[in-house]
């Protein structure tokens, strides 16, 4: 099934992203563990965020290696222009770049982060060689995407069939990012499910998703998005109220030979 792709560049997603994406502590030290437990260059000196959208997770790297320059790099403007705050922390930079053209030189990088990033590119295995291209000898990249396999422990999708039907139709299937990698020139080396706090209870959930900060609800007619709203928030009501909320995503480890 062939759907066009998000355009985040028109969008104005950006403005509620963070609101309706933000990781809680206990979300953030799942990920900031998965980082350092993933790299092993304690010499890490640069690391390019690829697709940073707002900077929600660079910054969450630059507090992983934080000897570590972070450069943020994304085509859509108006998500950058949120992502200032984050660079105004310092360690932090910020680029406009396409992923399947960047304007570094080859072998500039020792680890690029793909997060929340791969099922919006429209070609992805030109973008993965390219990075390839930028990264050092036994560079790595940390790739965070939901896939096929992970969509089925999303807690609130069910709620909105069409935007179901669009991750269906957008994201990969775990096999479809490992061949990507292969073709790309780059070898696994780790692949696993993280499991980590999406709100910290039920009524968080309803707040995060009435913001409709993931691109597949924005596609959604409004009639399909409040009915599904108040269908969610219906469910939630009959959890315990203190109750977290979890999700999983796939990461997966690429080294450059």
């Amino acid at each position: 099934m062939h759907r066009t792709r998000f355009d985040f560049s028109t969008s104005d997603i950006h403005r509620d992203y963070d609101a309706g994406r933000s990781l809680d502590p206990e979300a953030r030290a799942v990920w900031i563990d998965d980082l350092r437990s993933s790299v092993d260059r304690p010499d890490l000196d640069l690391v390019l965020d690829l697709g940073c959208g707002t900077g929600r997770f660079t910054f969450l790297i630059r507090e992983t290696f934080s000897s570590a320059v972070v450069l943020g790099a994304d085509p859509a403007q108006g998500m950058l222009g949120e992502a200032r705050g984050v660079a105004s922390r310092g360690g932090v930079r910020l680029i406009r770049a396409e992923a399947e053209s960047l304007p570094f030189a080859d072998r500039t990088f020792p680890l690029v982060v793909l997060s929340m990033v791969y099922h919006h590119l429209p070609r992805p295995t030109a973008a993965l060689r390219e990075v390839a291209r930028i990264l050092r000898l036994a560079g790595l990249i940390y790739l965070r995407t939901p896939t096929l396999e992970s969509m089925r422990s999303s807690p609130w999708d069910a709620f909105f069939p069409s935007a179901r039907a669009i991750s269906a139709a957008t994201l990969p299937a775990r096999a479809q990012v490992l061949s990507h990698a292969s073709d790309s020139g780059v070898t696994l080396e780790a692949q696993r499910s993280v499991r980590f706090v999406l709100a910290r209870t039920p009524q968080e959930l309803v707040d995060k998703i009435a913001r409709r900060a993931m691109s597949s609800l924005r596609q959604i007619p409004e009639s399909e998005f409040g009915a599904g709203l108040s269908a969610l928030q219906a469910s939630c009501r009959a959890l315990p109220p203190s109750e977290p909320i979890f999700e999983e995503l796939e990461v997966f480890v690429l080294r450059r030979p």
